[in-house]
Parts: structure tokens; sequence; C-alpha cells
């Protein structure tokens, strides 16, 4: 969508039946790359003052787009943040050397730590991703316990690209990690899957 498609989107969906209470962004790519992205939140802003304001984002440029986003009113952040370790990302993302993981984690945790220090709710998504991060869902639990993240999302890995070789998790599966983690951080436990494209009430 282009800003102007969007703004006409949430015009024709703001409606009594829907009863929205946040319009949020989630592409294409990486939303805080793009320009667009908060010339989209400042109109959303100025014609929907009631809505909530909230971005996905992999963390990246979380830091540095921080005063961007808080001008814009958004107030509301959804992190993707899949493990902690550099060996593990290096399975999960392509297109990087270790050294070059190693500054995005980095730059993740000090995106996070710059969303709360705003004052910015705050959500966690964990793609389970069976044989490659299954094990780490409690570390990444207490790191955000630790680090004042409002509330997490473990979703189950669509197994596609890369992956398309490996199991969906089974809902078993996703039910134990979301026990395990709940010890921790508060849990959303309706999210089957993850959509960017959902509209109106739960």
């Amino acid at each position: 969508m282009t800003p102007e498609e969007a703004i006409a989107f949430v015009e024709e969906q703001d409606t009594p039946e829907n009863n929205l209470t946040v319009a949020g962004i989630a592409g294409p790519g990486e939303p805080l790359y793009n320009d667009e992205t908060f010339y989209t939140f400042k109109r959303m802003k100025e014609k929907f003052p009631k809505l909530i304001r909230c971005v996905s984002t992999n963390g990246l440029l979380l830091q540095e787009r921080m005063d961007a986003l808080v001008d814009c009113g958004v107030s509301t952040i959804t992190l993707t943040l899949n493990t902690l370790c550099v060996d593990t990302a290096m399975k999960i993302y392509a297109g990087m050397t270790a050294e070059e993981m190693k500054t995005f984690l980095k730059k993740q945790r000090k995106g996070l730590d710059e969303a709360v220090r705003a004052g910015m709710v705050l959500k966690l998504n964990t793609v389970l991703i069976p044989q490659i991060n299954d094990q780490e869902i409690k570390e990444i639990a207490c790191f955000a316990k630790e680090h004042k993240v409002s509330v997490m999302n473990i979703m189950p890995l669509i197994p596609q690209g890369k992956f398309s070789n490996l199991p969906a998790p089974r809902d078993e599966e996703i039910t134990k990690a979301r026990m395990t983690a709940g010890q921790y951080i508060e849990q959303i436990s309706h999210c089957k899957r993850c959509r960017a494209d959902a509209v109106g009430i739960l």
C-alpha cells in the first residue's frame, strides 16, 4: 500500500462493527527503513487520533529512529526477536557474517531498551523454529522480563523458504513453550498465525 492507500483503508475499516483500537504497519520489508512509514503514521495521528499506532520491526534501526517514532505518535512496538545467540542467528538469517550478526543482535537489544525508556509498550514476537531455537525460549523470556518487555508472543514456524524442510511446531509444543515463557513474562495465547492484514475483532 502507498501511504494514501493505507489511510483510505483504515478509514474504510474504521466502523462500529470492527471496533478498531490499533493501526499497525508491518512492512514492506523493514518498516523503519522506509520514510513512508513515518509519513503514514503522521497522517494517521491527524486523522485517527484515538487509534493506537504500532509498528513491527526487526529492531536494527529502532534506536536511531526512536525520536521519529515518538514524534509521529507511535506508542507500541512489536519487535521480532528469535534468539540472543549469534550461532543460532546465523542459522535463521542469511547474508551476514558472524561479526555483522553480532552487531545486529546488539542493535536489537539497544533498540529494545531505548523503546522501553521512551515509554513504549513493547511486545516481543518469537517464532518457534524446531531444531533451531526451540531450546532458547526460557532464555529469551528471562531476557524479556529483565529488560521490562510488556508481553511476549510465541508463534509457530510456517515452513517455507530455507525452513521448508522443517516441521511446523505441534500445538503441544507451542503450548509448552508458552507455559515455560509464561513463568517469566505475560504471554499472548490467541495468536495462531502472524498476519499483517488482520482487521477487526479477534
